[in-house]
């Protein structure tokens, strides 16, 4: 829920522009996705919770990529890229070992945290600056 309500309160200066607001999109329906899969556990209907959990691992490195985008210039673009770049081998090395449960732990995890740490540094950035005393 923390997801899809933090990105829609971003302030504007973090989300400039139509990529920017393209990927507040991706964050939000990545955050919905996340609360169906905690509402239909792995272990009650496989099928269903892969189908809801599908959009939060598609939709999270397509945020990284179009925020990176957006915030072109910045600091946090390239570590936006670089992420996305780490959760995109995530998803790819989870959908390629699906029905191997040796690796599927390692790449959702790959797939997911990354883009929770980014989003992290975007908050204490946010925080940083919102507590920072005006300038003369």
């Amino acid at each position: 829920m923390a997801l899809a309500i933090g990105a829609l309160l971003l302030p504007r200066a973090w989300r400039p522009g139509g990529l920017g607001v393209a990927a507040v999109c991706c964050w939000v329906i990545s955050g919905l996705s996340s609360i169906g899969t905690g509402l239909v556990p792995l272990d009650v209907d496989l099928e269903l919770h892969s189908l809801v959990s599908l959009p939060v691992f598609l939709g999270q490195p397509v945020a990284l990529l179009l925020h990176g985008l957006a915030l072109r210039g910045r600091p946090l673009a390239t570590w936006a890229f670089v992420t996305a770049a780490l959760s995109l081998v995530g998803t790819i090395g989870l959908f390629a070992v699906t029905l191997m449960a040796t690796w599927g732990g390692f790449f959702e995890r790959l797939s997911l945290w990354p883009a929770y740490l980014w989003l992290g540094v975007l908050g204490a950035l946010l925080l940083r600056r919102h507590h920072e005393p005006a300038r003369p």
